[in-house]
């Protein structure tokens, strides 16, 4: 009986180190997952996504697809750069919950699995590989706006 004991015992020990083997390469895999930002169908949009200026002007009609290629450029952005702080700015913060999260954050994040942790509170997204995505409204105080600004 005291040699089953001790046997199981290893056993356990094996498994237990099997799981945590198995959880940190699959976490691996997740930090090294490759996502692609590009559009299909608007091969427009993927210009503007894809475009490696520091500065890009999009003129644009409404309907038009700005607010979704926008969080596509700053969620790439984001990919791309572990640690960094990326900033999404709109006219109200109403405005950002109602258009940016929902029809764009939110949807992107789902089709292309992109595991993001939202702070509600203040309104950010972090990734993976420890980039945030900040949203914020301009009618927001002027002590929001300095704790996210404020930030290199």
């Amino acid at each position: 009986m005291g040699k089953n004991k001790g046997y199981g015992s290893k056993l356990n020990k094996i498994f237990s180190r099997r799981l945590i083997l198995e959880e940190y390469l699959r976490r691996q895999a997740d930090r090294n997952k490759v996502v692609g930002f590009s559009t299909p169908d608007f091969p427009a949009q993927n210009d503007f996504i894809n475009d490696p200026s520091p500065f890009i002007l999009a003129r644009c009609s409404r309907r038009s697809g700005k607010s979704y290629g926008a969080t596509l450029r700053l969620l790439k952005d984001a990919y791309e750069t572990p640690n960094c702080s990326v900033l999404y700015i709109g006219l109200t913060r109403a405005s950002v919950k109602r258009i940016v999260i929902k029809d764009c954050l939110l949807p992107i994040s789902y089709e292309k699995d992109l595991d993001l942790t939202p702070n509600k509170q203040d309104l950010s997204y972090t990734l993976p590989n420890g980039s945030v995505l900040y949203l914020l409204g301009i009618d927001s105080s002027e002590e929001e706006k300095a704790k996210i600004l404020g930030q290199k």
